[in-house]
């Protein structure tokens, strides 16, 4: 994928845990409604990531990891992504509103 803020822009870490061996952080280019949020699993078994993002994005806010398609919905200011693999990760992207429909 071609997102810019995976390439530059503004970081933020958002979640370590030392003992499952988890980080995730955000990334964005600041005066436009594209980011992403990292969550990466170091350890050599899978783990859940909770990731905490509702001071940037609304509950119903919709993520796609770039890795996998799966969509996930930001509910109670988290994102939860479940089972990553042992030395993986997900790149969520956050989705582009549809377009507003015209109504004749």
């Amino acid at each position: 994928t071609h997102e810019p803020a995976l390439r530059r822009g503004a970081f933020q870490v958002l979640g370590t845990h030392n003992d499952n061996r988890t980080l995730s952080f955000r990334r964005w280019i600041t005066g436009t409604d594209r980011d992403a949020v990292v969550a990466l699993n170091n350890d050599i078994v899978g783990h859940d990531i909770t990731v905490p993002v509702g001071s940037f994005a609304a509950d119903g806010t919709t993520y796609t990891d770039a890795l996998s398609g799966t969509r996930l919905t930001v509910t109670n200011g988290q994102l939860k992504v479940s089972d990553i693999d042992g030395n993986y990760g997900a790149v969520l992207l956050r989705d582009t509103p549809a377009p507003a429909t015209r109504t004749a």
